[in-house]
């Protein structure tokens, strides 16, 4: 299952026949009500902030490359201290 917010990007029908053809459902957040997905909304904060607001993209390999590089560093490299100052791999290994 896939909770996602009813932002444009998730109420399109594009987003439906994929997750039925792959077996996904899809929940949605009550509309207006951030709070219910706390979780995914810092990421996306982050992910805005630090890996999208600060770049530059001249095309979308570029926008690849830079949102893979920040995405390796989240979670190879960069402590979390909700998870007791281990990077996520860390984590996951212990």
């Amino acid at each position: 299952m896939i909770t996602v917010d009813n932002g444009h990007e998730f109420i399109g029908k594009a987003l439906d026949v994929w997750a039925h053809h792959h077996g996904v459902k899809l929940g949605f957040n009550r509309s207006g009500k951030p709070i219910g997905n706390t979780y995914i909304e810092r990421f996306n904060g982050r992910l805005r902030d630090e890996g999208i607001s600060v770049n530059w993209f001249l095309d979308m390999e570029e926008v690849r490359r830079k949102i893979e590089a920040w995405r390796k560093e989240y979670n190879e490299l960069r402590p979390h201290s909700s998870l007791s100052d281990l990077t996520p791999m860390e984590f996951i290994e212990k």
